[in-house]
């Protein structure tokens, strides 16, 4: 294949990418506690050499395959974990993370991250998210709420009539660990316990975290993403064309 189509058909798929992922963005726009992700490209030639090491079977190893130009590639999503805004509700099961911290949630055997704290009292009496997920309180157990009124303080301690009983499991992510996103708001990844009254991390009860996804940024991204990809179509016909009148013509010459 020529070259200059690979890169060219490359540098599509990558648009395209780009572009799926600023629509995750925006379709999450009303969804609390939603992270913003943006793509993280690589240089087209050295993602071709790492897979042709792989493929030979020697991992980690690079072959160098030769020059296959300068086109991207998707290598990774980055992660916006800046602090959403605040949103009155009034609900008491409604609670929001201030600081470095998320929720931890049990989804099958698996022990999920969030910062989407839209919680309600379940007819087994735990305190679940919209998709079902039981809430974990400091020890990893579910959250059981009994019948009464219910407060939670800003260590996340939980009250009913004035009796205080279990604390919310918060967890810590450190800087620079890496978290994989599994949707609608959910994160598995190397995460650290919270000890009770963490400094610079509150819980704050009737409240939710908004969305940081800026629609402005966003919608300015989609924009640039869909003129890049016209452009690279554009370049790729122009090379199919050059490449079917060497076919055609050249054969034509003396």
């Amino acid at each position: 294949m020529d070259t200059g189509i690979y890169s060219s058909a490359a540098a599509m798929y990558a648009e395209f990418n780009t572009e799926n992922n600023i629509s995750d963005n925006l379709s999450n726009l009303q969804t609390p506690g939603f992270k913003e992700k943006s793509s993280v490209l690589q240089d087209f030639t050295r993602v071709l050499s790492s897979t042709a090491g792989d493929l030979n079977g020697v991992a980690g190893a690079e072959t160098t395959v030769g020059n296959f130009g300068y086109a991207p590639t998707v290598k990774d999503y980055g992660l916006n974990l800046a602090q959403g805004a605040p949103k009155y509700t009034g609900s008491p099961l409604d609670l929001m993370v201030v600081g470095n911290g998320f929720f931890r949630v049990q989804a099958g055997n698996q022990t999920l991250l969030t910062r989407n704290g839209n919680f309600h009292r379940a007819a087994n009496g735990q305190l679940q998210t919209v998709e079902g997920y039981p809430l974990l309180d400091a020890g990893g157990a579910a959250v059981t709420v009994p019948a009464g009124t219910v407060t939670f303080d800003r260590a996340g301690n939980l009250i009913v009539n004035g009796k205080p009983g279990i604390r919310v499991g918060l967890a810590n992510v450190a800087a620079g660990q890496p978290l994989t996103d599994v949707g609608n708001g959910y994160f598995s990844g190397p995460s650290t316990a919270l000890a009770a009254n963490a400094p610079n991390t509150a819980v704050v009860q009737g409240y939710l975290e908004t969305s940081n996804v800026d629609m402005t940024t966003q919608t300015t991204a989609m924009l640039s993403a869909q003129r890049a990809y016209q452009a690279d179509a554009q370049m790729l016909q122009m090379q199919d064309n050059t490449m079917g009148l060497a076919v055609t013509d050249l054969g034509k010459v003396g």
